[in-house]
């Protein structure tokens, strides 16, 4: 019986737990011991279980163990029935197929499973680890002057501590803090009002079978959620049939709470969740945009908090112009351009839809997912706002010019950051008419008039008349001319 425990006890210490517990022995010459959590997880609790106790001899080491009381329903259970026999005295010992880490894990799923149904709870002591002391950088709990016997380890987040077995004390490396959780914006172009923005989280493994996995997600004023999530474990499509995505709770935009089965894959892999959501016109009036996960682990929520901004749609300003008999500038109404952006995916590539503003905000053209307005026409004071856009490279082309003035030969190509900061294009793509306000915020568009032709009444006519009389008084001079030296 000794050689059988002690060939158990030697796959259990070199197993890591991955089933949301630890599972020990400890032993001393007193029959106690100290099972010592490092490192631990700050702000976790420790529950310690004793499933088997035991009685030892110092003088032939020889142990025996029996059944807690507290455990005795747990005997029926056909993970304990398979990991063990229990005989008519009372008397537990392993089977000789309970020898391996996939038996281990079977037998601590059913464990910690059974454990935290029992209310009041049958742990024998608790401990919650505090932050680390100054001179370490890791926490530790101690369950010390422990009587000798078969323990069970579980963390008040329900996931995994690994086993490590020493006698007369047990050190028990708890692998379970919160798992890796991040969040991005998965793209590389910037967006407007109208455009998706596609968002991207991933939860790494759990190293175990967690109680509790939330992923909770926010949308700030301005962003709005496309109902599209998708989402992937270990590589592996989840059917949205097995998980609900929560859109009930006021203080999140949706939640997704993982199934027990999505829990067990996530203990060997990473969860990817992708959703998009499309930039309202409300962005325009927001400080700033952001899309906030939250990471629920075991009893721990708020576990992990990932903020990721989004960059706000610009905006740019036009003005069309012509230089006066001074050299002023003059601005022109009337002229008309569409507008297109030259980076981006082949959808925002399309010529920008817009919505256009009334009465004071006439001369406003805001894009817009529902706008209809292609044709963008300076005002009277020759300006034009154009709100909503996204960062990036962008066509302007002038369709119809001011009555009176030439059309630009060639469109006007820029750039505008972030920050609404115009560049214009340099080299064979720049457009001589084209400059930039002090602020470099405003694109000048200028337009020339054509050559001033002669008109009835005017004097090109006179001249053509002058010319005209000139030409027959020569004609009659030589004739006369020709007459004289005939006779």
């Amino acid at each position: 019986m000794k050689h059988t425990f002690k060939k158990l006890f030697s796959v259990l210490a070199a197993f890591m737990m991955v089933v949301g517990l630890g599972l020990t022995t400890v032993k001393a010459e007193d029959n106690t011991g100290t099972i010592t959590i490092s490192p631990a997880n700050e702000g976790q609790t420790y529950d310690l279980y004793r499933i088997l106790d035991a009685t030892y001899n110092e003088t032939t080491k020889a142990t025996a163990y029996t059944l807690n009381e507290a455990w005795n329903d747990f005997a029926t259970n056909k993970a304990f029935i398979n990991a063990f026999t229990v005989d008519a005295k009372g008397n537990v010992t392993p089977k000789e197929s309970f020898n391996t880490q996939a038996e281990a894990k079977t037998f601590a799923e059913a464990a910690i499973a059974y454990a935290k149904t029992q209310n009041p709870t049958i742990a024998v002591e608790s401990k919650t680890a505090s932050a680390p002391v100054a001179s370490a950088t890791t926490s530790t709990v101690t369950f010390a002057n422990m009587p000798y016997g078969y323990y069970l380890v579980g963390t008040s987040t329900g996931s995994l501590v690994s086993l490590n077995t020493t006698a007369p004390t047990a050190t028990i490396e708890d692998k379970n803090n919160v798992p890796p959780f991040d969040k991005k914006v998965n793209e590389t172009t910037n967006n407007g009002v109208g455009d998706k923005v596609p968002f991207e989280i991933k939860v790494g493994k759990t190293n175990g079978v967690a109680a509790k996995v939330v992923v909770k997600d926010t949308f700030s004023e301005g962003l709005s959620f496309n109902d599209d999530v998708v989402v992937t474990i270990n590589g592996t499509l989840v059917d949205s049939t097995k998980y609900d995505v929560d859109k009930t709770d006021p203080n999140y935009t949706f939640k997704i709470v993982f199934t027990p089965a999505m829990l067990k894959a996530l203990a060997d892999g990473e969860a990817v969740i992708t959703y998009t959501g499309t930039v309202t016109a409300d962005a325009l009036d927001v400080d700033e945009l952001t899309n906030t996960a939250t990471l629920d682990f075991g009893n721990k929520d708020g576990a992990d908090v990932e903020e990721v901004p989004v960059n706000k749609p610009v905006q740019i300003s036009l003005l069309k112009y012509t230089n006066g008999t001074n050299n002023n500038e003059v601005n022109l109404a009337g002229a008309e351009f569409t507008l297109t952006r030259t980076d981006g995916t082949d959808e925002e590539k399309a010529t920008i839809a817009f919505t256009k503003g009334t009465g004071n905000d006439a001369n406003v053209y805001t894009k817009s997912a529902n706008g209809t307005v292609t044709t963008l026409t300076s005002s009277v004071d020759g300006a034009l706002t154009l709100k909503g856009l996204a960062a990036g490279s962008y066509t302007l082309t002038e369709t119809k010019a001011p009555d009176g003035y030439n059309l630009l030969t060639a469109p006007i190509k820029f750039t505008v950051s972030t920050e609404e900061v115009i560049t214009l294009a340099k080299g064979a793509d720049a457009n001589s008419n084209a400059s930039l306000t002090a602020d470099n915020k405003t694109v000048k568009v200028l337009n020339t008039t054509g050559a001033q032709l002669p008109s009835t009444g005017g004097m090109g006519t006179t001249v053509l008349y002058v010319a005209g009389g000139l030409m027959v008084a020569g004609a009659a001079i030589i004739m006369i001319t020709r007459k004289r030296m005939s006779a």
